[in-house]
């Protein structure tokens, strides 16, 4: 499946494994036009150097984004 997305100003913090996780949401369409939302946690590219030109790629709204941070999993 692919989908096409673009980023709101909607945030809402979640519940996941016992932390509060900062998500956007996201609306998009599938390929065959269903109407979808996305909640995002991250956006990061594969290629850590192409960092910034990822960065001037987000909208306004998205600069800068909240601080990093790490969730602990347990384990399986």
């Amino acid at each position: 499946m692919k989908i096409t997305i673009e980023p709101t100003r909607e945030q809402f913090d979640a519940p996941i494994n016992g932390a509060i996780i900062p998500l956007r949401v996201w609306f998009g369409r599938t390929e065959g036009g269903i109407p979808i939302e996305a909640f995002i946690l991250s956006i990061t590219p594969n290629d850590p150097a192409q960092g910034l030109a990822l960065r001037a790629e987000l909208p306004p709204f998205m600069r800068p984004s909240r601080e990093t941070f790490t969730v602990d999993l347990p384990e399986h």
